[in-house]
């Protein structure tokens, strides 16, 4: 018999899309998935919606953040295997089935997939693609490409369970994905990944990436590229830490300038991001992990963030 998978869904107010999300997994061709939808003080209906549905394990908790509604939900769990998915998105009938035999296929103990951004509800879904697996120096560098978001997101992956022994993700922050995937990719040591698109990701006005953007997030964007630089530079390979310091300095610009735009010049300059730009551009100004469009875009920075500010971001940011 298949072992058992545990879907953990945190919700809060998503009540306009849940059925969409319900359906597609209650509609999954693998045969033995428990559903848990963590209701994360939601003040709409969504929780009358899911308590009129069978076969779903509901659970109430006070509002904490997505975080903590997966952390409660990883502590009911009793699968073998664990996938995470938000209440606004919704998957392939296949999606379990198609990570749990990358899982089978290649011994690992963390599978992942294609992800498709939509504002539609009903996508057609791409399969028959490759798959592959990749070793852990490969799936570490990629975290840190610009293109990274099938990477780093917490959905669109299947987690052995005893990954999360000792392991909860960060409370209390946004960007909770890329404080935390990484660690669970190294921890996994290696991963098996196909090209199929499986994953639905709705971007609905409620979506965390369509939220305004504040200080909270600001701080926690910071916070977990602090934490990243810290963890890659433990890795021993110059290689990775110097592309995570490229990495991370492209997002120490881009959140330089949305603090400005969106929270104001004081709260940027007393951040302390910009001292934090200059300590690592030293570090990385002959780094072969650099391309040219970084060299020009990081000497600019050095000498003037508020030309970036000013006339850089307004271009980038239309």
């Amino acid at each position: 018999m298949n072992p058992l998978i545990s879907v953990i869904v945190p919700v809060y107010n998503n009540a306009d899309h849940l059925k969409d999300c319900i359906k597609s997994l209650k509609t999954q061709t693998y045969d033995n998935i428990e559903l848990i939808f963590v209701n994360d003080g939601s003040t709409d209906d969504s929780q009358k919606l899911i308590e009129q549905e069978g076969g779903i394990e509901l659970i109430s908790k006070d509002n904490g953040g997505a975080a903590s509604a997966r952390n409660r939900g990883i502590d009911e769990a009793k699968g073998e295997y664990l996938t995470f998915v938000d209440a606004d998105d919704y998957v392939a009938k296949d999606y379990i089935e198609t990570l749990y035999d990358l899982i089978t296929k290649y011994d690992v103990k963390i599978s992942f997939a294609g992800v498709q951004m939509t504002s539609s509800k009903d996508i057609p879904f791409e399969v028959g693609k490759e798959d592959r697996l990749i070793d852990n120096d490969t799936i570490m560098y990629r975290l840190c490409n610009q293109d990274k978001m099938k990477e780093t997101i917490i959905p669109c992956k299947l987690y052995h369970k005893s990954l999360f022994e000792n392991f909860r993700f960060p409370e209390g922050m946004t960007y909770e994905d890329l404080a935390s995937t990484y660690k669970l990719f190294y921890k996994a040591g290696k991963a098996a990944e196909t090209d199929n698109t499986i994953y639905a990701y709705f971007m609905s006005e409620g979506s965390v990436m369509r939220k305004h953007y504040d200080i909270k997030n600001f701080r926690s964007e910071n916070r977990a590229w602090d934490e990243r630089i810290e963890f890659y530079e433990t890795l021993n390979s110059k290689k990775l830490y110097e592309h995570c310091l490229v990495s991370a300095q492209r997002n120490r610009i881009a959140n330089y300038c949305k603090c400005r735009k969106y929270i104001g010049k004081a709260d940027a300059e007393n951040s302390k991001i910009t001292e934090k730009f200059k300590v690592e551009y030293k570090i990385i100004k002959s780094s072969t992990e650099l391309s040219g469009k970084d060299k020009i875009l990081f000497r600019l920075f050095d000498i003037s963030p508020e030309f970036c500010y000013k006339v850089l971001w307004p271009l980038y940011d239309k």
